[in-house]
């Protein structure tokens, strides 16, 4: 069979801090082979990762210098993170025959899924519920494969039948059922159920509001740089939500996720500089290219913003424009 495999598809994959310095954990589900080359070492800090468990701190790096590949196959976590500089790769999918590549289709996934591997199993569920790879968009296949998986406690699987069950896709709609499917995952240290665990303490649905209990989420994700966290967490220490209200930390927060290329942390962000500005333009406080600089980066988050389709941003910076 190692002799029907082809090359299916080759790109370049570019982390700039103008575009994105990250990309997080994933499985390249539909390459039964993947070859990455490294095309600068030495220009950049951070780089690849691999991850076994659920949490970052199961995260290993992997170096590559000059003429280094690294191959790995479709079940294996994986991800970047770029610390400084700007990094460049070239990736190629091998599929495992020519008409897996021409239909688009993954039976290595397939017969994986059916052998057990729970891993396989909830990316060939995210295939249906996505509707790639070949396949229609089913999202009750999707939640039969997410349940297979999540039988045997895939982080992964449970957290997205959360999801499925908070907004009834592919089966009735069930808030407690979401809820007990992130405690679960979250448990194991995934950041995403964290996240959505803070979400329903902060907001109250299915459980009594509680910001305390939230905050303790967002935390445990913001500290695997978890960007939705840390624009939630942002959010509460701006006003003062569960916490005293501490502008600085906020900045500190949105701006982290801002650099993860997060259009509301970006939106949140400038509007916060923005009244930096103002409030020193009214108490007559520092230098007027100290106000100046502070405008101008606000400005840039705006138009990176507004660049993702961020409306508000795109709002606020033609009312800027026009004055």
């Amino acid at each position: 069979a190692s002799e029907d495999v082809v090359v299916c598809d080759a790109f370049v994959r570019r982390y700039r801090a103008s575009e994105r310095l990250a990309l997080s954990n994933h499985f390249d589900a539909l390459s039964y082979v993947t070859a990455v080359v490294g095309l600068n070492p030495g220009e950049f800090s951070g780089g690849l990762y691999v991850q076994a468990g659920a949490g970052a701190d199961s995260r290993e790096s992997v170096h590559l210098g000059q003429g280094d590949v690294l191959f790995h196959q479709y079940h294996l976590q994986h991800g970047v993170s770029v610390d400084t500089g700007n990094r460049y790769s070239l990736v190629f999918w091998f599929c495992d025959c020519h008409e897996s590549c021409t239909t688009s289709r993954a039976p290595w996934l397939y017969r994986a899924a059916l052998a057990g591997n729970s891993d396989a199993q909830f990316s060939f569920g995210a295939l249906y519920d996505n509707g790639s790879g070949g396949y229609e968009e089913d999202p009750k296949e999707a939640v039969a494969w997410y349940q297979r998986s999540a039988a045997q406690g895939n982080h992964l699987a449970l957290n997205r039948l959360g999801s499925m069950y908070e907004i009834g896709r592919g089966v009735p709609e069930n808030v407690q059922e979401a809820l007990r499917c992130w405690r679960r995952a979250a448990a194991q240290g995934n950041p995403h159920a964290h996240v959505a665990l803070g979400d329903m303490y902060r907001e109250g649905l299915g459980v009594e509001d509680d910001p305390r209990i939230a905050l303790k989420h967002y935390t445990v994700a913001c500290d695997q740089g978890h960007p939705d966290a840390q624009h939630a967490m942002g959010e509460m220490y701006s006003n003062g939500l569960g916490v005293t209200q501490h502008l600085l930390k906020a900045e500190q927060l949105f701006r982290s996720a801002a650099r993860q290329q997060h259009a509301d942390a970006q939106y949140s962000l400038a509007l916060l500089l923005l009244a930096k500005v103002e409030q020193r333009h009214a108490h007559g406080v520092g230098l007027a290219f100290d106000a100046n600089r502070i405008l101008e980066e606000a400005m840039i988050w705006l138009q990176r913003a507004g660049n993702q389709g961020h409306g508000s941003a795109r709002n606020v910076m033609k009312k800027l424009n026009s004055m």
